[in-house]
């Protein structure tokens, strides 16, 4: 996380917490997945919220459908390979929502538990520059971090507490979700 920021992001806010199977590799972010302008790896900002987001969903996407996510398909080769398993004719959109309604209900989940925005952290350790090697003069600043979240949260249609609102479950169709929400 001090070196790929991004995927610390994730990390931060993940349901499931630090997994690199669904979360975005800042320098493997342009190839396939979504064309991306080059951001520095360090960079924690709102650019890099929208870009942990929008490849996360492809991430994400590849484990919903049971595909190794080592595999470099392109959006166009996933959404061809849904359609002809289900028959359904898919876009980049409907599966988007598949994935946000997974990311969604994960978070509602966590929160019924007893989950909290909270503890969407990282490890203390990564906020302070190791003594020596590569990256000694590298750390993550908790206050970028934070906002990156909140930039992230925003994204996804939840408020600055990391609980999805009301609407977006509406625009999700899983309004019904919202009674597991404790306010």
């Amino acid at each position: 996380p001090r070196y790929k920021q991004g995927m610390g992001l994730h990390y931060s806010v993940h349901a499931a917490g630090a997994d690199h199977c669904s979360g975005v590799m800042d320098d493997r972010a342009k190839k396939n997945i979504v064309k991306w302008e080059t951001l520095p790896t360090t960079e924690l900002s709102q650019r890099k919220a929208q870009m942990v987001y929008e490849v996360g969903l492809w991430r994400h996407m590849a484990n919903y459908i049971g595909m190794c996510v080592f595999v470099p398909w392109s959006h166009q080769q996933i959404e061809t390979a849904v359609e002809a398993v289900t028959g359904w004719p898919m876009g980049s959109r409907p599966l988007a929502d598949v994935v946000e309604r997974g990311i969604t209900l994960a978070r509602i989940f966590n929160l019924r538990e007893g989950m909290s925005r909270n503890d969407d952290k990282l490890p203390r350790r990564f906020f302070d520059s190791p003594a020596e090697g590569p990256l000694k003069e590298i750390s993550v600043d908790p206050a970028k971090l934070e906002m990156a979240q909140r930039d992230y949260y925003q994204i996804l249609g939840w408020n600055e507490a990391g609980i999805p609102t009301h609407q977006k479950l509406v625009e999700l169709d899983i309004e019904w979700a919202y009674g597991y929400i404790k306010t």
